[in-house]
Protein backbone atom coordinates (compact mmCIF):
# COMPACT_ATOMS: atom_id res chain seq x y z
CA UNK A 1 0.00 0.00 0.00
CA UNK A 2 2.02 3.66 -0.69
CA UNK A 3 1.12 6.81 0.71
CA UNK A 4 -1.59 7.38 -2.07
CA UNK A 5 -3.55 5.32 -0.84
CA UNK A 6 -3.38 5.14 3.28
CA UNK A 7 -6.60 6.29 4.66
CA UNK A 8 -6.60 7.39 8.37
CA UNK A 9 -8.81 7.26 11.43
CA UNK A 10 -10.04 8.48 14.23
CA UNK A 11 -12.84 7.39 17.09
CA UNK A 12 -13.86 10.06 19.01
CA UNK A 13 -16.47 7.58 21.07
CA UNK A 14 -20.30 8.19 21.77
CA UNK A 15 -21.90 11.17 19.95
CA UNK A 16 -22.41 13.07 22.60
CA UNK A 17 -19.03 13.06 23.99
CA UNK A 18 -17.35 13.05 20.11
CA UNK A 19 -19.29 16.63 19.49
CA UNK A 20 -16.99 19.45 20.59
CA UNK A 21 -13.82 17.03 19.42
CA UNK A 22 -15.32 16.24 16.02
CA UNK A 23 -15.77 20.65 15.82
CA UNK A 24 -12.17 21.14 17.23
CA UNK A 25 -10.78 19.12 15.03
CA UNK A 26 -12.65 20.41 11.80
CA UNK A 27 -11.54 23.80 12.46
CA UNK A 28 -8.14 22.63 12.26
CA UNK A 29 -8.85 20.55 9.28
CA UNK A 30 -10.44 23.49 7.49
CA UNK A 31 -7.16 25.41 8.11
CA UNK A 32 -4.96 23.22 7.31
CA UNK A 33 -6.37 22.51 3.96
CA UNK A 34 -6.55 25.96 3.01
CA UNK A 35 -3.24 25.95 3.81
CA UNK A 36 -2.69 23.31 1.49
CA UNK A 37 -4.39 25.31 -1.41
CA UNK A 38 -7.72 23.28 -0.58
CA UNK A 39 -6.50 20.16 -3.47
CA UNK A 40 -10.28 18.34 -4.11
CA UNK A 41 -9.12 14.86 -2.40
CA UNK A 42 -8.30 16.04 0.73
CA UNK A 43 -11.20 15.58 3.08
CA UNK A 44 -12.69 14.48 6.44
CA UNK A 45 -15.49 12.33 6.63
CA UNK A 46 -17.39 10.95 9.53
CA UNK A 47 -19.56 7.84 10.18
CA UNK A 48 -21.67 7.51 13.15
CA UNK A 49 -22.38 3.90 13.99
CA UNK A 50 -24.41 1.79 17.00
CA UNK A 51 -23.22 -1.52 18.60
CA UNK A 52 -24.89 -3.14 21.29
CA UNK A 53 -26.70 0.24 21.92
CA UNK A 54 -23.61 2.49 22.33
CA UNK A 55 -23.69 5.36 19.57
CA UNK A 56 -19.84 5.57 18.23
CA UNK A 57 -17.98 8.50 16.12
CA UNK A 58 -15.38 7.73 13.89
CA UNK A 59 -13.70 10.29 11.56
CA UNK A 60 -11.91 9.29 8.46
CA UNK A 61 -9.35 11.03 6.61
CA UNK A 62 -8.52 10.58 2.70
CA UNK A 63 -5.36 10.14 1.68
CA UNK A 64 -4.49 13.32 0.75
CA UNK A 65 -5.22 14.52 4.37
CA UNK A 66 -3.12 11.91 5.67
CA UNK A 67 -0.52 14.25 7.07
CA UNK A 68 -3.00 15.96 8.95
CA UNK A 69 -4.43 12.75 10.64
CA UNK A 70 -0.92 11.44 11.79
CA UNK A 71 -0.91 14.75 13.71
CA UNK A 72 -4.32 13.84 16.03
CA UNK A 73 -3.77 11.91 18.95
CA UNK A 74 -5.63 8.31 18.39
CA UNK A 75 -5.12 8.57 14.91
CA UNK A 76 -4.45 4.83 13.34
CA UNK A 77 -4.08 3.30 9.75
CA UNK A 78 -7.05 2.12 8.45
CA UNK A 79 -8.92 0.88 5.47
CA UNK A 80 -10.48 2.84 3.04
CA UNK A 81 -14.31 3.04 4.64
CA UNK A 82 -17.05 1.84 3.07
CA UNK A 83 -19.39 4.87 0.93
CA UNK A 84 -22.66 3.89 2.96
CA UNK A 85 -23.39 6.08 5.94
CA UNK A 86 -20.54 7.88 5.54
CA UNK A 87 -20.56 11.71 5.85
CA UNK A 88 -18.49 14.50 3.90
CA UNK A 89 -17.98 16.92 6.77
CA UNK A 90 -14.95 18.98 5.00
CA UNK A 91 -13.49 18.90 1.60
CA UNK A 92 -14.93 19.21 -2.22
CA UNK A 93 -17.57 17.52 -3.40
CA UNK A 94 -15.33 16.06 -6.32
CA UNK A 95 -13.70 14.30 -4.00
CA UNK A 96 -16.92 11.59 -3.92
CA UNK A 97 -16.42 10.60 -7.43
CA UNK A 98 -12.35 10.43 -7.28
CA UNK A 99 -12.12 8.65 -3.62
CA UNK A 100 -15.25 6.74 -4.21
CA UNK A 101 -15.25 5.86 -7.92
CA UNK A 102 -18.87 4.80 -9.27
CA UNK A 103 -17.38 1.36 -10.79
CA UNK A 104 -15.58 0.30 -7.88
Amino acid sequence: MSNQDQWYSVFLGNGQDAYQPTLDIQNKFFFARALAGAPYDMAMFSKSKTNTGEHGVTLYFSPAAGSFAQSLAGSLLCDKPPKDHLGLLLGDARCWDVLFPPNN
